[in-house]
Parts: C-alpha cells; structure tokens; sequence
C-alpha cells in the first residue's frame, strides 16, 4: 500500500506517524531504523494488532466502499473479507490485503463481507519496504 506521509512525532522513543493513503487517514507507530520524511510516499505494510469481537462489526450493504478514518487516537476501517484461514485476509484497495487476527474469531464473517473495525494508533505498527 501506498501512504504519504503528512506528520511524524516522537512518544517514548517511538516514532509515531499521521499519513494519507488512497481511501483515508491512517496513524501508527513506525517501525524502521530511518526516520520517514513528511511529504514523502512510502510502501508500507500494517501490523495490526489482534482485533477483539467487540471490535468487529459485519456490514450488510454491497455498496460499502473500503475506507480508513483517522479519529483523534483511532484508526477506523472498512474492507471486504477476502478469504479465511485461521485468521481473516481483508482487502482494502487493489495494492492492500491485511491479514487480521481476531480473538473469538466465529463471528459468522464469510467472503465477500464487508467489516469494519476501530483499532488504537498504537496497536498499528507501520513496516515501510
């Protein structure tokens, strides 16, 4: 996935950075030696971290878009189960297939679902390559 960068702080030796991808605002902590320059286009790959059933919600409606939505300190999605095995393959652009853990994962999701899910900042964990 493509994402540019548009802020970058430091919190507890951590670098954490704001950036812009294709469908939405993302936020996360960066996980490479080299700090990112701000402006700058990045590929990227996310870690996030296990989703609990509360987290998740099964969306009905075919026309749903993928999306991500920056909220103060939460990252909110929207993407189409792709495929599942043992863990959950979600796709969110042509470029971006994440592969989701979700604890109690028999939340009767299939393929071809939409989900949306709201992980915190710091539960996503950004790997540029």
């Amino acid at each position: 996935m493509r994402m540019t960068v548009n802020k970058i702080e430091n919190q507890n030796n951590m670098t954490i950075v704001k950036g812009t991808t294709d469908i939405g605002a993302i936020k996360g902590i960066w996980k490479f030696n080299e700090v990112p320059n701000i402006n700058e286009e990045y590929f990227v790959e996310l870690n996030i971290e296990e989703l609990h059933r509360n987290q998740v919600l099964i969306i009905c409606d075919k026309e749903v878009c993928p999306m991500v939505n920056l909220s103060e300190d939460k990252v909110s999605f929207i993407g189409r189960c792709e495929d599942i095995d043992e863990i959950y393959y979600i796709r969110f652009a042509d470029d971006w297939l994440e592969m989701i853990e979700i604890a109690d994962n028999d939340l009767g999701i299939n393929k071809g679902d939409y989900i949306s899910f709201t992980q915190q900042y710091n539960r996503i964990l950004i790997y540029p390559y």
